[in-house]
């Protein structure tokens, strides 16, 4: 059964097919909503037309959890509307996906230094930024 990883970004889908490559999934495909507001729908056809699993993975764009509590059950009674829970998941990262990365182990993995005080506390509310930063970029990264 194919699973469908439904995305927000170009930036969003790279790290996840880069991910999916290195880790051998089976049958996934990584899909670009074009925009967080296009996503639970892409979700939602993806799931009514039966085509497999959705994995919905989402930047929260908040730092606040119970902002997110609440964004994560609004999309799991839309996805709900349409399909068994089973058949679908909701993933958050708060604020934004690019603070998966932001860990020390990340970086020493990689070669490079910790992340500074400053850094780490900038990462708590702007992840993407201090990603770019780091790669000396001041564009969004592309996986």
């Amino acid at each position: 059964m194919k699973t469908y990883v439904v995305t927000e970004g170009a930036s969003d889908v790279a790290l996840f097919e880069r991910l999916i490559s290195r880790g051998g999934a089976g049958d996934v495909v990584v899909m670009d909503s074009k925009g967080k507001s296009n996503a639970s729908s892409l979700a939602r056809s993806l799931l009514a037309a039966r085509r497999g699993r959705v994995v919905l993975i989402l930047d929260a764009d908040t730092s606040d959890a119970g902002r997110a509590a609440e964004l994560r059950a609004d999309l799991d009674a839309a996805l709900g509307m349409v399909a068994d829970r089973s058949s679908f998941a909701v993933i958050l990262v708060a604020p934004e996906l690019e603070a998966l990365v932001m860990r020390d182990d990340v970086w020493a993995a990689a070669g490079q230094t910790p992340l500074s005080e400053g850094d780490r506390e900038l990462a708590r509310v702007a992840p993407k930024v201090v990603l770019m930063k780091r790669l000396g970029t001041d564009r969004p990264v592309d996986f």
